[in-house]
């Protein structure tokens, strides 16, 4: 068996990391448990530093060459590379300066570390590191921020993918944020594996969705913890009654909370039976991604992407993008181990404990697709709601509810619509809220995590490609299909049906074309909406706005956008420049997931690993943002690797090689980022 052996800096401790490491996650937790790593909170083995900045510097106008009051950052949640120099250091947030009139736009000025805890990691690949490397850094809360009450300090949560770490970073001061600290402890997680996505809870509480149950592999959770606990990292002992942890129980912010997504029974019937399992109840298909709240706070709503063991390490990625299986002895007609969600669930946000209350089934589509995995429903990854209770109807003058929901398939690549998310289990002759078709972009497509803007007017969908040419169904429907791009389409239509029907719906049939649909087909319409993606119907979706990024090195490593987050800060510009306004641009990032730093086959969609900063314009339409370039090249959009970051020395933290950003959020002192309804605490 291969070894990859990784180094530690600045210790000299070595790691082997094996392939087969994957098997400690299958043995379960009783072997891991026998033999704990570290004390009941573990000591920080981070290696403290010495000199170097105090606090990054201000902004200063390139207009003026004043200083720029409380200027903007971005914050990207951000893992080292490990394999340009086969090198571990620490994961780390990442911070750029955001003020497009300022002399260091687009620049990294300040990093903050993790803190660096042996027995804290998930059983798994991750075991036998410290909390500070190989957590696979994924997403954080993108929308809300956590503000204390007490304190008044303000706080950033961010998940450790592999490790099951949650992360707590003081961004109090965006300029000198601290090492974070531990939340939660992957080794704590009884039933929840693979981190996900995060939201502030009406009731202050944070939520994070995990995709997998007990190592990695089954229905996963949505896990509910106080925003100020401190991760006891000792395999699940807050859970046995005993002494030593006595205080932890009874201390309300240790709140910890593990809620299964599984609904038993539910009567909804999967699109078709899983191809792997056989299983048909689609409520048991329960593997929690994409997360948001309701307008006013009352429910939460997931959406269910994939089985987590299966998807990182489940058979060889030629299989995501080929017509032939290649993983024997298994039936050929499987195509691949790989197991992905189809279903949308919803929760009682104050009451997360008693499960999902309502689950429901996207549509299958006309397409005929030899590999499973590109069916339209297969990999509902991201997922986003309207922000306001609704809008005023100029001719009636009533208000018209904003109850709808979106959900996209990461593989099928379909953008779905509900007019009624909160629909009750019994609607739809038992199948819940009813989900509409309303943009088909094609078959492993990569459609991935979008957002809509605060006016609930256009929704902005990252599309990874994933496929490249010389892949099976690359380009098959249409020029450009696979294209790595962000599209603005505007949603006005569908919400204007109110909870009513919605009328958009697949592409047709066409049993003359490979896919056996008409999607691709050119049709009158300007140069954004001249091929079919739908029915045409008179609430469809249309899009107003593209920004695409193609390159080399997305095409070689099957990725593309993946995050999308948009500006709620805005830029504080100065006298001569102006302020920019919320909303007015937008950030996506090229990276998906590469766990190849760990031995494993990973998701077979990596990216080049760029920041972009795009425009928002009144209208819509999306246009890079020119000035937002990289420090060491020039070229548009932040680079975190290549050859430039090989010896680039990262304020706050040294020469650490290149870096894979994947999640982002727009911040400045001060700012409370809450829902806009104010729903928040």
């Amino acid at each position: 068996m291969n070894k990859l052996t990784i180094k530690r800096r600045p210790r000299a401790a070595k790691f082997p990391l094996a392939a087969g490491l994957l098997a400690l996650s299958l043995a379960g937790y009783g072997s891991a448990q026998a033999g704990l790593l570290g004390g009941l909170v573990g000591p920080d083995l981070t290696l403290q530093t010495t000199g170097g900045l105090q606090r990054a510097p201000e902004a200063i106008s390139k207009t003026t060459g004043k200083v720029i009051p409380n200027g903007t950052v971005l914050l990207a949640w951000t893992g080292d590379d490990i394999l340009d120099d086969q090198n571990a250091d620490s994961d780390f947030l990442t911070v750029i300066d955001a003020e497009p009139d300022s002399t260091t736009y687009g620049k990294v000025i300040w990093t903050a570390g993790l803190p660096s805890i042996l027995g804290a990691n998930k059983p798994g690949t991750a075991l036998l590191h410290t909390s500070d490397i190989h957590n696979e850094p994924h997403h954080n809360n993108a929308y809300t921020t956590y503000i204390d009450p007490v304190s008044k300090k303000k706080y950033l949560f961010a998940g450790g993918l592999i490790s099951g770490n949650i992360f707590r970073f003081d961004i109090t001061d965006v300029r000198k944020i601290p090492k974070a600290e531990i939340a939660v402890c992957g080794m704590e997680l009884l039933k929840s594996s693979l981190t996900d996505d995060f939201v502030v809870l009406p009731n202050g509480h944070i939520a994070a969705t995990f995709m997998g149950g007990t190592a990695y592999y089954g229905p996963g959770t949505v896990v509910e913890f106080h925003p100020l606990r401190t991760g006891a990292c000792a395999g699940g002992l807050p859970y046995l009654p005993i002494p030593l942890v006595g205080d932890i129980l009874q201390n309300d912010k240790q709140y910890l909370s593990e809620n299964s997504a599984i609904v038993w029974n539910s009567g909804v019937t999967r699109y078709t039976p899983q191809h792997l399992t056989g299983i048909s109840d689609a409520g048991l298909e329960a593997y929690p991604h994409g997360m948001q709240l309701t307008y006013n706070g009352n429910y939460l709503v997931t959406s269910d992407y994939a089985n987590p063991l299966v998807l990182g390490a489940g058979d060889p990625i030629a299989n995501l993008f080929s017509d032939y299986f290649t993983y024997n002895p298994l039936p050929t007609n499987l195509t691949s181990l790989r197991q992905f969600g189809t279903t949308v669930r919803v929760w009682r946000a104050n009451d997360l404990k008693k499960g999902p209350i309502s689950v429901s089934q996207v549509p299958d589509g006309p397409r005929i697709e030899d590999v499973y995995l590109h069916e339209e429903p297969e990999g509902l990854m991201g997922l986003a709601l309207p922000h306001s209770k609704g809008h005023t109807d100029p001719q009636t003058g009533q208000l018209v509810p904003h109850n709808g929901a979106f959900a996209a398939s990461m593989c099928g690549g379909t953008l779905y619509y509900t007019s009624n998310i909160l629909a009750p289990q019994t609607a739809n002759n038992g199948q819940g809220p009813e989900w509409k078709p309303v943009y088909d972009v094609g078959p492993c497509t990569g459609v991935s995590y979008f957002a809509i803007s605060d006016d609930d007017k256009y929704l902005f969908l990252p599309i990874a490609g994933e496929n490249s040419p010389g892949d099976h169904v690359y380009e098959r429907d249409y020029p450009g299909e696979h294209d790595r791009r962000v599209l603005s389409l505007d949603i006005q239509p569908l919400l204007a049906k109110g909870t009513d029907p919605i009328d958009c719906d697949f592409p047709a049939a066409d049993s003359s074309r490979p896919g056996n649909s008409t999607l691709g087909l050119p049709i009158a319409g300007n140069a954004l909406n001249n091929r079919v993606h739908n029915n045409g119907a008179a609430d469809c979706p249309v899009v107003v706005g593209q920004v695409t990024a193609n390159s080399p090195e997305n095409y070689a490593t099957h990725g593309g956008p993946h995050f999308v987050g948009i500006d709620r800060a805005g830029a504080t510009g100065s006298s001569a420049s102006g302020a920019l306004q919320p909303g007015k641009r937008l950030v996506f990032i090229n990276y998906f997931v590469d766990l190849n730093h760990m031995g494993l086959l990973g998701t077979g969609s990596g990216g080049d690993r760029k920041i972009y900063v795009a425009k928002i314009n009144a209208d819509g339409s999306l246009q890079y943002d020119e000035s937002f370039k990289d420090e060491l090249t020039g070229e548009l959009g932040v680079a975190l690797t290549g050859p430039e970051r090989s010896e680039f020395d990262w304020p706050n933290r040294g020469v650490t090689g290149s870096a894979r950003p994947h999640g982002a959020i727009f911040e400045k002192n001060g700012l409370k980022l809450k829902g806009p309804e104010h729903y928040q605490n």
